[in-house]
């Protein structure tokens, strides 16, 4: 949640666009779970924001067979380290990688994406058994949020990384926070 408030402070247009349709699905209320899926550009704030900051941002595993990665020979029981961070930035496979595009995640724009192109939660067998649990709430809390609080981050573009075993700010994510 911390890094989606430093895209929303660094982004405005973005919060207004997640507020109006807070306002527009919810009218002031918390939100259920029959409201998850109206909130579609909330959803995809969310999206865009792992992308640039993936949970997890790094993760390694086993090759159960030998194989070949980019042209190298990966031998049987090598451990290959994955870094969505580095993936999900990459310009063969994003336009304007580093750019905030929420957008980016509609269906139009996102048929045809490699399904690996975007791993915040890992992918294959071992995926995070609480990505669809983390997602529900998250749109939960960013709803319920933004219709009450306008919050901003202190200084966005001063925030940098700690990647321990998530990627968290590092000194934290100071914001003021004022309410609606």
């Amino acid at each position: 949640m911390s890094w989606i408030w430093k895209l929303l402070t660094e982004n405005p247009k973005a919060a207004s666009k997640v507020r109006a349709e807070a306002a527009e699905v919810l009218s002031g209320r918390a939100p259920s779970f029959e409201d998850l899926g109206a909130l579609e550009y909330t959803g995809r704030v969310i999206q865009e924001a792992m992308r640039l900051y993936p949970p997890v941002w790094i993760f390694e595993r086993e090759a159960l067979s030998d194989g070949e990665i980019g042209g190298y020979h990966v031998p049987k029981g090598t451990i290959v380290a994955a870094c969505p961070w580095t993936l999900h930035r990459n310009p063969r496979l994003w336009d304007n990688p580093l750019s905030f595009d929420p957008d980016r995640f509609l269906p139009e724009r996102s048929a045809g994406r490699h399904r690996y192109a975007y791993v915040p939660f890992g992918a294959g067998p071992r995926i995070c058994i609480g990505n669809n649990f983390a997602l529900m709430e998250a749109k939960i809390i960013l709803a319920m949020l933004i219709q009450r609080f306008d919050i901003r981050v202190t200084d966005p573009h001063n925030v940098r990384t700690d990647p321990g075993v998530t990627l968290r700010p590092k000194h934290g994510m100071p914001a003021r926070i004022y309410a609606m």
